[in-house]
């Protein structure tokens, strides 16, 4: 590894949680374990740390390591922050403030959330023009159908998205079911993390409602971009200078507008180490698996 890493964690969470998207999850045991690691064998960084240490001449810690969670899952308030406290781990935590806002799940976790509560033990859906079958009479059917149907959603725009969330709800026979366990942080929630935390927690923009920013036209983007800053400015008090590009997706105008609305770095998907020669608005990152092995410290060493 040639330089220090930034680690992509979403949900930290029971495994067998049926309201969030199964690989969004890291379990609590492993989560733990792997900050114990962590806190033994690498130099646990601030996002606010890495970014200065870019900004200036100063040499990069090569055994550093920066935690970040996307979206903003309530379990980060009452399971992950207990464990960072314990090990005194910084991190950033980027929300997605229509989320917040209106307390509800991403399309991601309402696709698992439906497909885990249906009745049905068979469900037939058109997708991209084919009728597809599942068997939903094993967790494991279950689970194989939640996986098949978000890679695929994952591929449509915003309004089919919307589409087929909307389809899969009837063709459940869940046109009137109403989730009653919520996923997603409050603002009184983050606002307490943001005060209580001693600067052990700070908060990023993940957009305003998730949408790929280079499927949308440029307007839109910029108004996912600076609604959320604004809204996270205004709920907590604080400066909103990073960002983490929703499915990891940007372009040159998108980076644009982050420098024009006084953003400092933003993240990708693009796996890989941080260097001296890192773009603030590029910077790399390692997604954490579900796993405390021996396989998770391969995963950090074979980062680049």
């Amino acid at each position: 590894m040639n330089g220090p890493i930034i680690l992509t964690y979403h949900s930290i969470n029971d495994r067998n949680h049926l309201g969030i998207y199964p690989d969004n999850i890291v379990t609590i045991d492993n989560f733990e374990k792997q900050l114990a690691y962590l806190s033994c064998n690498r130099r646990i960084l601030s996002l606010a740390e890495l970014v200065r240490c870019l900004q200036s001449d100063g040499e990069l810690p090569s055994d550093g390591v920066v935690l970040t969670f996307d979206d903003g899952y309530s379990d980060f308030y009452v399971k992950a922050y207990p464990i960072l406290r314990k090990y005194d781990a910084p991190c950033t935590v980027f929300l997605v403030t229509d989320l917040l806002d209106r307390c509800r799940p991403k399309w991601d976790d309402e696709v698992a959330d439906l497909i885990n509560h249906t009745s049905l033990p068979v469900f037939d859906i058109p997708v991209k023009g084919e009728m597809r079958t599942y068997d939903l009479c094993s967790p494991e059917g279950r689970h194989r159908c939640i996986l098949e149907l978000v890679k695929t959603i994952h591929t449509l725009s915003e309004e089919q998205k919307e589409k087929m969330t909307s389809e899969i709800r009837y063709r459940l026979d869940l046109v009137n079911y109403d989730r009653r366990q919520r996923v997603t942080l409050t603002w009184k929630e983050a606002a307490e993390l943001s005060v209580d935390a001693d600067d052990l927690i700070s908060f990023g923009a993940h957009s305003h409602s998730h949408p790929n920013l280079v499927g949308i036209p440029l307007e839109m983007a910029e108004q996912e971009i600076t609604l959320s800053k604004r809204r996270i400015e205004s709920r907590l008090s604080k400066p909103c200078v990073f960002f983490s590009y929703p499915f990891g997706a940007f372009n040159e105008k998108i980076k644009e507008l982050l420098r024009a609305h006084d953003f400092s770095a933003a993240t990708t998907a693009v796996r890989g180490s941080v260097s001296r020669h890192s773009d603030l608005l590029e910077l790399r990152r390692v997604l954490v698996m579900d796993d405390a092995s021996d396989a998770f410290k391969h995963r950090l060493e074979g980062s680049d």
